[in-house]
This record gives C-alpha cells, sequence and structure tokens, in this order.
C-alpha cells in the first residue's frame, strides 16, 4: 500500500512537469486584445481597490479578477505571470484526471493515457486567448471538489471547493452542486453529510455575497450575474452546435484545393465536439444496467456516476455558445468515462482484434483530433520562430515583458499605446471603443492594461446588448464629459465579423457614435488604431 502511494507521487508529479512544459511552449506568444484584455485590465482595477460591478461591469464572479490582484500586489502586473497561473492550473487539471482516471482502474498504464489525451487537448482552446479565463480554476476546483468527496469522505471540504467554484464560474458550480447532491442522496443517503456538505458551499458564498450587496446592492448584483447572462447573453452570443468543422484560413491555404486533405483535417477538427455526446450515452446505458443488477455501489461506480452526471450538466454550458472553449469542461469527465469503458470492454471480450483496432485505429484518431488546436499552435510558432523570426517582435512595456507578436500585430499596437503613454499623465482616463456601437462584437481592453491608463466609463467591455443600448451610451457619454476625457482609441478591428446571433444586428442606437463624432477629431491613425482627440476643452 505505501510503495503504491511512492508510485501514485511519482506518476502525479511527473505528469505535471510534463503537461506544464509542454504547455509552457509558446506561452509568451500571442496576444488577445478582448477575452484576455478583459481579465488582465479587470485585474488591475481590482489591484488599484475598485470593486467589480459598483465600479466597471462584468457578468462574470469576481474570482479570476480578485486572483489575479492578488498576484500583481506580490509580484507585480504582467502578462506572463497570467499565463504561467494558467498553465500551472491547467497542469493541475491534468493531474487531477489521472488521479481519478487511477482509482477507476487502479492501473497506472491506462490511467495515463487520459491524462496524457488532456496534455494534448487542454491548450488549444485555451491558447493565449483564453489564459487568464476563469473556467480553467472553476474546471479544477469543481473536479478536485469530487475526488475529495469521493474518494476523500471529506465533506466540509468538498463542500469549500464547490463555494470557491462559485467565485469563478457559478453556473459551473451549481451543475457541480446539483450532481454532488444527487450522488450525497441516492448512494449515501445520509442526511448528515449533506448538511456538512452544504455548510462548506456556504461558508464560502454568504460572506462574498454579503460583501457585494453591502458595496454594490442587491439588484445591480443579481442583473450583473444572474439576469444579463440568463436572458441577454444568449441572445447576442449563441452559436449552434457544428457540423463538420470548417479549416482555418491558414490551413486552407497549406492544403489548397486538396479535398481529400480538407475533408480529414475537418473531421478530426470536429470529432471533440460529438466525443461526449457518445460517450455520456454509453455512460447511461452503463449505469442503467448497473441499478438494475446491483444493490451497492463501490467507491469507483459512485465516481462513475458522479461524473456521469456532472460531464452531462457541463455540457449545456456548451450549448448556447457551442465553441472549443465552452466545450471543455465536459469534455475533460468525457476523456475519463470513455477510457474506463474502452477499459473495461477489452477487459470483458479479451479479443486480439479489438485490442490491436483500439490501439493502432481508436486512439490514434481520437489522439490526433484532440491534440489537433494545440499541436497546430506549437508547431505555428516554432515555425515562425526557427524560419520566419524577423515576423516577430517583443511588446515593449513592463506589463508585457516577454512576450512577442506578430510585427504587423504589435508594431500598430506599440505606437498607439507610446502615443497615449507620452500624451496623457498615468491617472489620466482614457477610452478605447470601436469604429460603431449601434453593432458590437468585441473591444480591444487590452489596450488599457497595455498602457496602464484607466478606462472613463464603467462599461469599459462594450458588450453586445449593452453597450448597444440607449441607457448605457447615454451612461458612457456622460462619464466621458465627466471626466473631460481628451483621447479615445477607436479599435477598427473584428467589426465586420458576422455571427449567427443578435450581436450581427443594428440596434439602431447611435447615440454615442453621434457624441463622438461631434465632439472628436482624429490626429492620429495607426491601423487598426484611429486615435481620437477632444476638440474643445469643455472644463
Amino acid at each position: 500500500m505505501e510503495q503504491d502511494k511512492i508510485v501514485l507521487t511519482k506518476n502525479l508529479s511527473l505528469l505535471f512537469v510534463i503537461s506544464f512544459l509542454y504547455m509552457f511552449v509558446g506561452v509568451h506568444y500571442g496576444l488577445s486584445n478582448h477575452d484576455e484584455g478583459a481579465f488582465a485590465y479587470g485585474g488591475a482595477r481590482v489591484f488599484t481597490g475598485d470593486v467589480p460591478y459598483r465600479d466597471f461591469w462584468t457578468f462574470y464572479p469576481p474570482g479570476e479578477f480578485y486572483l489575479l490582484a492578488c498576484l500583481f500586489k506580490i509580484f507585480g502586473k504582467s502578462l506572463m505571470l497570467i499565463r504561467l497561473l494558467s498553465i500551472t492550473l491547467q497542469s493541475l487539471i491534468v493531474v487531477c484526471v489521472y488521479f481519478i482516471a487511477y482509482r477507476l482502474t487502479c492501473k497506472s498504464k491506462i490511467a495515463f493515457i487520459p491524462a496524457i489525451l488532456s496534455i494534448l487537448y487542454i491548450p488549444g482552446p485555451f491558447a493565449y486567448g483564453y489564459y487568464s479565463h476563469p473556467i480553467i480554476p472553476a474546471l479544477l476546483l469543481s473536479i478536485f471538489s469530487c475526488i475529495v468527496l469521493v474518494a476523500g469522505g471529506k465533506n466540509i471540504l468538498a463542500g469549500i471547493l464547490v463555494g470557491g467554484t462559485v467565485l469563478f464560474r457559478h453556473d459551473i458550480a451549481f451543475y457541480v452542486f446539483f450532481s454532488q447532491t444527487i450522488a450525497l442522496f441516492l448512494f449515501y443517503k445520509n442526511i448528515s453529510r449533506f448538511l456538512k456538505y452544504f455548510s462548506g458551499v456556504l461558508a464560502i458564498i454568504i460572506p462574498v455575497f454579503l460583501f457585494f450587496i453591502v458595496n454594490v446592492g442587491f439588484n445591480e448584483l443579481i442583473y450583473d450575474l444572474i439576469v444579463f447572462p440568463a436572458k441577454v447573453y444568449p441572445k447576442v452570443r449563441a452559436l449552434s452546435y457544428p457540423s463538420i468543422t470548417p479549416v482555418s484560413d491558414t490551413l486552407s491555404g497549406i492544403i489548397g484545393n486538396n479535398a481529400f486533405a480538407y475533408s480529414v483535417i475537418s473531421f478530426l477538427q470536429y470529432i471533440p465536439f460529438y466525443f461526449p455526446i457518445i460517450v455520456y450515452i454509453f455512460a447511461i446505458i452503463q449505469i442503467v444496467k448497473d441499478f438494475k443488477t446491483k444493490q451497492h455501489f463501490s467507491e469507483e461506480e459512485i465516481f462513475f456516476v458522479l461524473l456521469t452526471i456532472t460531464g452531462i450538466l457541463f455540457f449545456n454550458q456548451a450549448r448556447i455558445r457551442s465553441d472549443a472553449q465552452h466545450l471543455i469542461p465536459t469534455i475533460i469527465p468525457a476523456i475519463i468515462l470513455s477510457f474506463i469503458m474502452i477499459h473495461n470492454f477489452l477487459q470483458k471480450h479479451n479479443s486480439k482484434i479489438l485490442n490491436k483496432a483500439t490501439v493502432f485505429l481508436v486512439l490514434p484518431v481520437i489522439f490526433l483530433s484532440f491534440g489537433f488546436d494545440s499541436i497546430k499552435s506549437k508547431a505555428s510558432y516554432f515555425a515562425r520562430k526557427t524560419f520566419k523570426n524577423n515576423e516577430l517582435m517583443p511588446l515593449e512595456f513592463g506589463v508585457s515583458k516577454n512576450i512577442v507578436v506578430l510585427k504587423k500585430i504589435g508594431t500598430p499596437i506599440l505606437e498607439a499605446v507610446n502615443f497615449i503613454k507620452n500624451n496623457t499623465s498615468a491617472n489620466e482616463k482614457i477610452f478605447v471603443c470601436n469604429t460603431r456601437h449601434d453593432k458590437v462584437f468585441v473591444t480591444d481592453m487590452m489596450f488599457y492594461f497595455l498602457s496602464e491608463r484607466n478606462s472613463a466609463t464603467k462599461y469599459f467591455d462594450l458588450h453586445p446588448g449593452l453597450a448597444t443600448t440607449l441607457e448605457i451610451q447615454r451612461k458612457i457619454i456622460d462619464e466621458l464629459e465627466q471626466f473631460n476625457v481628451r483621447y479615445i482609441i477607436m479599435w477598427d478591428k473584428d467589426s465586420n465579423i458576422i455571427e449567427p446571433n443578435e450581436s450581427s444586428k443594428s440596434s439602431n442606437v447611435v447615440e454615442l457614435d453621434k457624441f463622438i463624432a461631434t465632439n472628436y477629431k482624429r490626429v492620429k491613425e495607426y491601423p487598426p488604431y484611429i486615435i481620437l482627440s477632444l476638440t474643445k476643452n469643455k472644463k
């Protein structure tokens, strides 16, 4: 038994190192103006004492902003710091995957397969655009809570971890809480266990909730965290579930008119979207059979049921915006369950043909499919670094030290940010906007973080369904006038992206655009950035 613990510890440590090193490749390459910028700048705002929902708008829970603010307090503001945190948490997810797979099979070699697959898959959706995304700590905490609840029997600690998940993604936390509550009543039938578990959840969320009620207000807090994500977000961000996934423009340029290569690559990218559906169908069949034939369930069987319920519920959050990033919470339980079922099936039938088909056909296809995005991105980085290094340039700001981007992206950022830093004081507020605001897709929130200048408006995240409304546009105008904003940075990029949702439709609200056109003039252009200056001082 002691020897098994030593082996397990060594394997977990080895996997963490392998995962971290793989994910570290290219970690300093690229930049996301919108997603990464939102959390980096939000963390910077909390670092200076601002409170989410009161001082800046967001529909995300506060955990990520406060986590980043704490790191900034200790190490200083840095994009690289955010990314190192992210790949550390991602590697811990891989460790959890191995641990669960090992507990379900008691075979380290089998447990390595879903762990390695996770190493290949996770960096794909979580490329530089999502390094700071709160889904990462939320997923880690939720998986760890399942381990603690079933394998450790620590009800209060499991509840605390679910409470912690609420601080990063309250939808994920709800799904985990619901599935774990079912497991507690279904298998343990002990009300005291649930009360301990529930007390752990409340121990985290009650003081946090009270803090924000006092500092923000009940109605505003509920609208930002519950009403907007439930009613507005699905209308402006919904993406239908994909059929065959289209090949990117970059890959299309490489494969040219080769129809066979195009079909193969499309199919590989397509598999992850339907993989969890297939896995959960077979898992449900297995669970129904077990309930018909068994009176008592082992720890491994309880784990299997809990992962199935949790994974199916996680699938719901990928249903609205069906892309790789939102798919990953449901993919991770599916990866574990799939290899458990494959292992059990092969053991039961003990067929050489099935074993060879699995090893030489099924596994390679799954690995190629799940590792496609991360391998492609890392190969792209190596190719540019090795053969086209002259296309890369560093972002020479204090907060972006060691970050490199393509010159065509980095040059205008450097010019625009330096112009603002040279022509404004450190405490002067600016406004980063789009070329139009009756229709919005995303905006450049990274500019605030790189320039170390604060937004004049609470609504720096120009989100469709919010910044496109008359009420919010008038609030933005009031704030621009209140702070006598001298410079507006107009970001003329991604405005032509069309998605099959209401973000692609005009709200016909142009009050903000009229205000900008009337009161500001163009003084510099660094495409896609246009610097606008106030035509007259209103003080």
